[in-house]
């Protein structure tokens, strides 16, 4: 479900306090909730922006979220998929070696560590 503005188009407004309402609720323990407000914001983000640093943020924070999620209930839910969909529009976006991409790369290392890898 997207929300639209009388225009028709997609709110990215509504993204931005989505993704934020997300960030606290991921801060809070509270990932289920903080998943779906990620992924309603990456939704509409991804719609309207395409590979833009704003996706890939929201790609981050919810790779960051699903890996907290799995190390909880000791499940495998694609944390890394978004992680590594961040890395990618980060190295298109920036250069190869960018501080956004080293800590994307550190968050990708630690949750292969926990995961025995």
């Amino acid at each position: 479900v997207l929300l639209y503005q009388s225009d028709g188009s997609m709110n990215l407004k509504f993204a931005t306090v989505m993704f934020e309402m997300g960030s606290i609720l991921s801060q809070h323990g509270h990932y289920d909730d903080s998943v779906n407000c990620f992924k309603f914001a990456l939704e509409i983000r991804e719609a309207l922006l395409g590979d833009s640093f704003v996706v890939a943020r929201t790609h981050y924070s919810l790779g960051v979220t699903k890996a907290s999620q799995e190390l909880e209930a000791n499940t495998d839910n694609a944390s890394a998929s978004h992680l590594e969909e961040a890395l990618r529009i980060c190295q298109l976006e920036f250069e190869a070696e960018h501080l956004q991409s080293a800590i994307i790369i550190h968050a990708l290392g630690v949750l292969n560590e926990r995961k025995g890898d």
